[in-house]
């Protein structure tokens, strides 16, 4: 993955789209820190209105020693006393 300066994006955006479109990341740079990223639509799972899967979430969680749901609570109240 290749990152480019802001100015130089600027000069090559029509390219750097081409390649995001073609599944390639680019970054985006500014003062040497990267600020963005170019990817193709609907490549990233978390942002393409993927759901989740609450009932996998629920069957995995029985297995624990504790009950999630409760633990917050009981945090807070151990901490009062």
């Amino acid at each position: 993955m290749d990152a480019y300066r802001i100015t130089d994006a600027d000069d090559r955006l029509n390219e750097l789209v081409r390649r995001a479109e073609a599944g390639e990341n680019v970054e985006i740079e500014r003062d040497g820190r990267i600020v963005a990223r170019l990817v193709a639509a609907g490549s990233d799972p978390a942002r393409s209105g993927a759901d989740f899967d609450w009932n996998a979430y629920f069957e995995a969680t029985k297995a624990w020693p504790f009950d999630p749901t409760n633990s917050v609570v009981k945090m807070r109240k151990d901490a009062r006393y």
